[in-house]
């Protein structure tokens, strides 16, 4: 499933995090297994817990209460999810073509951003790993916005943050939630197949492109991002 490319120029890329650009499935399952296990009492099946990624993590770490259950500290929980993630660190792969494809977006001028379901705490410490996201011109976590994904807060926000209204702008993710978060912030939509997401759930979300690689990604972006001339950063 593709589209081909458009006579209008790309103005701006967004980029989903985890299961885009960095392969960190296995950190967040063992990391919110972890958690669940301790404030649940019990440790979802692995395709379960993969159910939510792309979600806040204060969503995923409720995910599995009762309804009208007793209150709980949603804030303790996700700091103790944040530790899990940083515990599990070593587990994370960066994908072979991400850093390729941010110093694309650079070296043609177009505006790059990292639009995360990743807390800002939870960021910073992703961030001491991995420098390359300082390639992208900004970064939007969860808790920068009051809803996060799929509600299109954090696609606006960075949007905003790039100096970007109106035109064609492009959302990369992985999940059905980055595709509703990115149509419904006006952005065309690219499904990834490699990252958490299931495919035939990428499909359902109708997206307009569908990438099966990052090599394919790569070769997407070229095509639509080189073959207009962009005035030069300042």
């Amino acid at each position: 499933m593709g589209s081909a490319a458009s006579s209008d120029r790309i103005r701006a890329v967004l980029f989903d995090l985890d299961g885009t650009l960095v392969d960190s499935l296995r950190t967040i399952l063992a990391g919110l297994g972890d958690t669940l296990e301790r404030f649940a009492g019990f440790r979802p099946r692995p395709e379960a817990l993969q159910s939510l990624v792309g979600l806040p993590l204060s969503a995923q770490v409720v995910a599995f209460d009762q309804p009208g259950g007793a209150p709980v500290d949603v804030q303790e929980r996700v700091r103790f999810a944040e530790e899990r993630f940083e515990h599990h660190a070593s587990l994370e792969r960066v994908f072979p073509c991400t850093e390729e494809i941010l110093m694309l977006c650079r070296r043609a001028s177009v505006p790059s951003a990292i639009v995360t379901s990743k807390t800002r705490s939870e960021f910073q410490s992703f961030r001491t790993r991995h420098p390359w996201v300082d390639l992208v011109d900004a970064v939007v976590c969860s808790t920068d916005v009051p809803r996060g994904k799929p509600e299109p807060d954090s696609a606006l926000c960075a949007l905003r943050r790039l100096g970007v209204e109106g035109g064609r702008s492009v959302l990369v993710g992985d999940s059905t939630f980055d595709m509703e978060c990115g149509r419904r912030a006006g952005c065309e939509v690219w499904a990834v197949a490699y990252g958490a997401g299931s495919l035939q759930a990428l499909l359902g979300a109708r997206p307009d492109r569908v990438l099966a690689d990052q090599t394919e990604l790569l070769r997407a972006l070229e095509q639509e991002v080189v073959s207009f001339p962009c005035p030069a950063r300042n």
